[in-house]
């Protein structure tokens, strides 16, 4: 009976840090483009502001849940889950025409981004030997700042 090697480190680094790239390229790139929304929505700077805490409000009530649906389901369906619900709010923001509508959109991609830290630092966890660890953290977090990077590009 053959069974299926483990997925490689080099495969599981990847997921991980591509999961950190996806959910900060979806805030940074609403950030990006802010003038043209703005222009858009005749928004004002508060208002556009509110975006930006609805997305972080999202963030601070469901980190916890997030935790318990990767202990639940396990890492690969949580980061699953997180994308659905993060491509989910970006395409809502994408059609949406109304001021509310785009608060919806952005506490729907905080909901997906609360996901992810939980589960990769799980996917660290359960993945790498405690003296590998460290460094897979830091390789995983390697992807926030990479999905800045990719993010401001689309303001250009």
């Amino acid at each position: 009976m053959k069974t299926n090697p483990a997925p490689s480190v080099a495969w599981r680094l990847c997921l991980m840090v591509s999961s950190h790239v996806v959910g900060t390229v979806n805030i940074v790139t609403v950030l990006a483009v802010a003038p043209l929304i703005a222009r858009d929505l005749s928004l004002s700077a508060t208002q556009f502001g509110f975006f930006i805490t609805a997305y972080y409000t999202a963030q601070a009530f469901w980190s916890i849940p997030a935790g318990g649906l990767v202990d639940r389901f396990g890492v690969g369906r949580t980061l699953i889950a997180s994308h659905c619900i993060m491509a989910a709010g970006t395409v809502l923001l994408a059609l949406a025409n109304a001021y509310l509508l785009c608060l919806a959109a952005l506490f729907l991609m905080g909901i997906g981004y609360s996901m992810v830290n939980p589960a990769t630092g799980r996917g660290v966890l359960a993945w790498f030997p405690s003296h590998r660890r460290g460094t897979a953290m830091g390789i995983k977090q390697f992807g926030v700042p990479l999905g800045g990077v990719f993010a401001a590009g689309n303001g250009a």
